[in-house]
């Protein structure tokens, strides 16, 4: 109900001043000193402790929306409404928490061109960076 909006709308202000900060709305799912190095490790005696994580909570909250995007691609019930996915969407926010290879439908198409402009066709075998996109697209 009304709650849920305002606890999407409080997110969805914190995503903005992410993005102002970052350049992008690619929210990793992970502290950014946690992604390489997840190991329990403890560093040396009177090391430094990571900065406070001010982003903690965006992180949780975007991790819940790309559950909760991939229900409603797979037509479950999800908590996540058609107007909420525009409104992340027109401002950039990345469904697929996966960097590498995170590119647009023209990004691909642009790809797509310049491989049938090297090989003559587009018979893209499926062990090339494109071919597995290639192929779902075959098939949707």
């Amino acid at each position: 109900g009304r709650k849920r909006n305002r606890d999407f709308d409080a997110m969805l202000a914190l995503l903005k001043e992410f993005k102002a900060e970052n350049g992008h709305c690619h929210v990793p799912e992970k502290h950014p000193k946690q992604q390489h190095n997840d190991s329990k490790k403890k560093g040396p005696a009177g090391a430094t402790p990571s900065p406070p994580d001010k982003y903690f909570e965006l992180r949780r909250w975007a991790n819940v929306m790309r559950r909760s995007y991939l229900q409603v691609k797979r037509g479950e019930k999800s908590p996540l409404t058609l107007p909420q996915m525009v409104q992340l969407t027109e401002i950039g926010f990345v469904f697929n928490s996966r960097p590498q290879g995170v590119l647009t439908f023209e990004q691909r198409i642009e790809q797509c061109k310049a491989f049938r402009e090297e090989h003559g066709h587009l018979s893209i075998p499926k062990r090339h960076a494109m071919g597995r996109w290639a192929s779902r697209m075959r098939v949707e």
